[in-house]
């Protein structure tokens, strides 16, 4: 048996779903993109050996890539929190604006960022950040 092609591309429900299938592959092809600027951060904690009121310090760091069409200046949104380990004063947060500087395009750059907190209790530590694309 022979496939008529002629007569199948005239047939509407194969038109339409074609349509509807490259329809479908163009909207998860333009949904999932990968964010062109992202960073892979990490973070240690220490805690002060030799002050009596029990401070601390936080380290971030890592990579932060560049995969836009262009250079772009970075600034990093850090959000530390914390505890006090005595609990009196609960939970604590801090917000920081870290500049990066100039990354250029198809490259990353190395970022490390640290802090003294006193009061701060290290097993509580946590952070979260936002990259904010600095117009130059």
């Amino acid at each position: 048996m022979r496939l008529n092609w002629q007569a199948l591309l005239k047939s509407r429900n194969f038109v339409v779903s074609i349509a509807i299938v490259c329809g479908i592959i163009f909207s998860i092809n333009c949904t999932n993109q990968t964010p062109k600027i992202w960073a892979d951060l990490t973070y240690q904690t220490f805690k002060d050996k030799t002050n009596f009121q029990s401070g601390g310090t936080i380290r971030i760091e890592g990579w932060i890539y560049n995969y836009e069409t262009k250079d772009v200046y970075i600034l990093i949104r850090l959000r530390v929190n914390y505890g006090t380990g005595s609990g009196y004063y609960g939970f604590l947060w801090m917000s920081y604006d870290v500049p990066v500087g100039l990354i250029p395009k198809g490259e990353k750059k190395w970022f490390s960022w640290e802090c003294h907190l006193n009061p701060f209790d290290p097993t509580t530590a946590t952070f979260n950040y936002s990259i904010i694309e600095i117009e130059g």
